[in-house]
């Protein structure tokens, strides 16, 4: 029951929404691009196969499974509200400069719709396969807390 309990604590402290829609649009996206489909259980086959389930050592192994992930958050636009990010150096943007120390917005959605990484192929944009197993460098980090 403990366990139970806490996963559920998990779950909720995560983002119980996020994760619904992550869920619900990778299958509408699997479904509408059977050839992802078969390319992500081809994957699952070779690095899991079918005697046990999915652990975080498969990770490094499962690039085409976290890219098929990544491209449903972006296209699901899973974040309805943006969260406050804090610049943690100095940086360029597009011609702007913010210090270090700034408070930004970004607005997600308009940056995963831009025409020029939307994904019409039905496969995960080679930019984030290669970016599958890597961490985003700390130039922001959620609200006004370092990251690490």
């Amino acid at each position: 029951m403990e366990q139970l309990l806490a996963t559920i604590f998990d779950l909720w402290m995560a983002g119980q929404e996020t994760t619904s829609t992550t869920l619900a649009y990778s299958i509408v996206f699997l479904i509408l691009n059977q050839d992802a489909q078969q390319k992500l259980q081809a994957e699952l086959d070779k690095v899991v196969g079918n005697s046990r389930l999915v652990t975080l050592e498969d990770r490094p192994k499962l690039n085409y499974t976290i890219a098929v992930v990544n491209e449903a958050q972006r296209l699901a636009n899973i974040i309805a509200i943006n969260v406050r990010h804090t610049t943690l150096k100095d940086v360029e943007i597009l011609g702007y400069k913010l210090p270090k120390g700034t408070t930004i917005v970004p607005q997600i959605s308009v940056v995963m719709s831009d025409p020029k990484i939307t994904v019409t192929s039905g496969k995960p944009p080679e930019v984030v396969r290669k970016l599958a197993n890597t961490l985003a460098p700390p130039t922001f980090t959620c609200d006004i807390e370092t990251r690490f």
